[in-house]
């Protein structure tokens, strides 16, 4: 049977509940002692709780301006013991058995993030807390460790008569484990960078089984890291689990559509095997849609789609069949929120839609990439091209070429559609081509589009040409070269060799953009003057591997 709780330690940096969660401790275990240190014990006392303070229970004053409080045999004793085996002993050392140890640390990740002086941010590593956290968890045979308020319901629910079951003294120890990892982890990433060396310590949990990886014959999980933000924690609204494969996808959408946020409020990524199939900004959340789907509508069957504005009724208008027009089938849909009509007709009508919402729309901190043996870790292609530092004849910047570089120049009034085909240009794999058009003032989608070749000439003559042409007739456009001659062809990386512009040229395209840096960029100057092709350099490259 579950021994009673009879002596619990209590010191905590997040008091949040903790006045309740002890009161209730009180009152289902008649006769509790409570031990604490500082600021809690003054919390309790002020409260109207018995609390015996560390120091007077261990006869040992606080010391080094409170860097010793815990450090003591009657506590580290006391956690540690184990019951049946070393109570001679400890009845002998005069050490009373500790049952209960509710304790978080010193808040050093905050005080790290607000750049706090080195000398002060030592002060915020937690020795005596950590020591009693660990002591506990491995003692969970006899100790329950609470080491969060997010854990006090459930802990006050389960026990039975004034005892925490072994289970959840199992499952708290666990808990307690991880976040003394996570702890030191953080102290030993942030000292290392203020020494002016990398060290990244990744800690992931709450892990859930998928069906399976890839393919059928490889197992996989989902984890999350202790952040809140990004694909791993979107709360799913409806529809079935989520598939290794769709949570790749719904992450390459969730990053493509962030960039959008910048061409206005309404956009709309589109992507398939991890790669956009449309991509589109609207003046309406369906106007983008409509505008993304039609970019590929073969490779969007079967899509995950990321919108950058709310859903509502009208987008289900939008995927049911219209006219001759089928019903658009879509794996998952990520928005930053759903109407509730919206989401009770994904139930009925769509079951096996995914609607994952996630509110927060913010950029991820890193991209991390293990290979054998270690980890490729780099900050995330975050760059998004400032129409007005480009809009200018050719300059030097930073050992770059920037700017116009053709005596051919650009209309001006096409400076934001370069921007976005850029920014769609980055999100495709290597080595990748985009034609983009502005539909209305404002308002772009990506027309056609190459990917993931290793030969860009590939990318440009098989792919986004052919799919933008194809695009332009399934519309009725007849004299696709003047409707071309308006759009914006961009690339990810330089041209090595000029068949790109004289491919691009014989099709009606009159304005290239491209990071430039290529020995041979000349030659793709020339060919673009001779030609009448603007040409515009970014002096930014977009490798996506």
């Amino acid at each position: 049977m579950d021994q009673p709780i009879r002596r619990a330690l209590i010191s905590v940096s997040d008091k949040t509940g903790l006045e309740h969660f002890v009161r209730e401790l009180f009152r289902i275990t008649p006769g509790l002692e409570v031990l604490s240190t500082g600021g809690t014990a003054q919390l309790l006392s002020a409260a109207g709780l018995p609390v015996t303070e560390v120091s007077a229970y261990t006869g040992s004053p606080e010391c080094f301006g409170g860097r010793i409080k815990t450090l003591h045999p009657f506590i580290e004793g006391g956690i540690l013991q184990r019951r049946g085996i070393d109570d001679a002993e400890a009845q002998a050392l005069g050490i009373k058995p500790i049952d209960l140890v509710v304790c978080n640390l010193y808040p050093f990740e905050d005080a790290a993030r607000k750049g706090v002086a080195d000398n002060e941010l030592l002060e915020q590593i937690d020795i005596g807390g950590l020591t009693m956290i660990r002591a506990a968890a491995k003692n969970h045979a006899s100790v329950a460790v609470v080491i969060s308020p997010g854990q006090y319901h459930s802990v006050l629910a389960v026990m039975n008569n004034g005892a925490v079951p072994v289970v959840l003294r199992k499952e708290l120890a666990l808990a307690a484990f991880a976040y003394a990892a996570d702890y030191d982890c953080a102290i030993v990433d942030e000292l290392y960078k203020r020494a002016g060396n990398e060290m990244l310590r990744l800690a992931y949990g709450n892990g859930q089984r998928l069906r399976y990886g890839e393919n059928p014959h490889q197992q996989a999980w989902v984890l999350q890291d202790k952040s809140g933000a990004g694909i791993a924690h979107a709360i799913q609204l409806c529809g079935k689990e989520l598939s290794y494969n769709n949570y790749v996808d719904v992450d390459a959408a969730f990053k493509a559509v962030i960039d959008l946020l910048h061409f206005g409020p309404h956009g709309t990524a589109i992507v398939k095997h991890n790669n956009p199939c449309g991509y589109a900004t609207g003046r309406t959340l369906v106007q983008s849609f409509m505008r993304a789907w039609q970019g590929d509508p073969i490779s969007a069957f079967g899509s995950v789609i990321a919108c950058s504005s709310p859903v509502d009724m009208s987008l289900a208008g939008a995927l049911q069949k219209q006219g001759s027009s089928p019903a658009k089938f879509v794996e998952v849909i990520i928005a930053p929120s759903f109407e509730s009509e919206f989401v009770a007709w994904a139930k009925d009508k769509k079951r096996d839609l995914r609607l994952l919402q996630l509110a927060s729309y913010d950029a991820p901190l890193r991209e991390c990439k293990e290979i054998s043996g270690g980890l490729l870790v780099q900050t995330p292609d975050n760059a998004l091209l400032a129409s007005t530092d480009i809009f200018k004849p050719a300059y030097d910047f930073q050992g770059s070429r920037i700017g116009i570089v053709t005596k051919t120049m650009p209309d001006p009034g096409i400076a934001r559609l370069c921007a976005f085909a850029m920014t769609a240009v980055k999100h495709l794999k290597s080595n990748a081509i985009v034609i983009a058009q502005e539909d209305e003032l404002g308002c772009y989608s990506v027309l056609g589009m190459g990917a993931g070749q290793p030969n860009r000439i590939v990318a440009l003559e098989q792919l986004a040409l052919p799919k933008a042409i194809q695009n332009l007739r399934d519309k009725g456009v007849t004299g696709y070269r003047a409707h071309l001659s308006q759009c914006i062809m961009a690339s990810d990386a330089f041209f090595p060799f000029d068949d790109c512009v004289r491919v691009a040229a014989a099709h009606g395209i009159k304005t290239i953009i491209q990071p430039g840096g290529s020995k041979n960029d000349k030659a793709s100057e020339v060919a673009c003057d001779e030609l009448g092709v603007a040409m515009i350099y970014t002096g930014r490259r977009h490798f996506r591997h």
